[in-house]
């Protein structure tokens, strides 16, 4: 199965640790089927969809925007791509309000595939939408791997996750890892399941997948520079952390 075909979107959401850590869906609509948003993405060209990740905070903690206590974020965009060829600053400005790091290639070898529009609303624990704002996903392919980089502008300001991996001109990069498991709502876990779920060395989602149980491993570089956050990552990818740590170097000088 193909990860890169469809949003991954609360990757790159702002918002703590704490909250982060309990995601308790990523889930679409197919019909009157629930999906995961990992299953979605890899379906994009076959259905739209609308995203909710359904959070909850650990102590019942959540982040606030201008004073608010946001508990949920909703995000839709196109089943099909929206560009299949880099867009231009101006077409960016026009769909997404700024203008991202646009490039054609990184000096690895990866090259632009296909890009999206994402629609993010922030609401709060009443179900109401205190903040609006637009991301951009671009996904590069290199043979038959595939890395996104997700940018955006408008989020809640938060701290970014992760360990701090790398430090230049001023930009703090931080690299995020996770494993996660996608089985089904009938799975039982088992006691080492517990031990890895309880020690946070991997995530449990209900979802579906082709043999019961999928594993996932996550890696990325997310970081701040120019009002602009940025995200890039792989799903069981072979990057290396210093490979990413390059091209998100790039990524920021070609924003500069």
């Amino acid at each position: 199965m193909r990860k890169n075909d469809y949003i991954k979107t609360i990757r790159a959401m702002h918002m703590p640790d704490d909250m982060r850590t309990r995601i308790l869906h990523r889930m679409a609509q197919e019909n009157t089927k629930e999906v995961p948003i990992h299953r979605m993405r890899r379906n994009k060209k076959k259905m739209a969809a609308v995203l909710v990740a359904a959070a909850m905070a650990v102590g019942g903690s959540a982040f606030a925007f201008g004073g608010t206590a946001i508990s949920q974020i909703i995000a839709t965009c196109s089943a099909s791509a929206d560009y299949t060829s880099l867009p231009s600053a101006q077409q960016c400005q026009r769909d997404a309000g700024f203008t991202p790091a646009l490039l054609q290639s990184f000096d690895n070898g990866f090259a632009f595939k296909d890009g999206v529009i994402v629609h993010n609303q922030e609401q709060n624990e009443d179900g109401q939408t205190v903040n609006k704002y637009v991301s951009l996903e671009f996904d590069y392919q290199k043979g038959d791997e595939t890395v996104s980089l997700m940018q955006d502008s408008g989020a809640a300001q938060e701290k970014e996750t992760g360990r701090c991996a790398a430090q230049k001109d001023g930009v703090s990069y931080y690299e995020t890892t996770k494993t996660e498991k996608y089985v089904s709502d009938s799975y039982q876990m088992t006691e080492q399941d517990r031990k890895d779920e309880a020690s946070g060395q991997v995530e449990f989602n209900v979802g579906q997948s082709d043999n019961g149980v999928e594993t996932v491993q996550y890696h990325g570089i997310n970081w701040t520079a120019g009002g602009v956050h940025y995200n890039l990552y792989q799903m069981n990818g072979s990057l290396t952390t210093v490979q990413m740590l390059e091209m998100a170097q790039q990524i920021t000088a070609a924003a500069d």
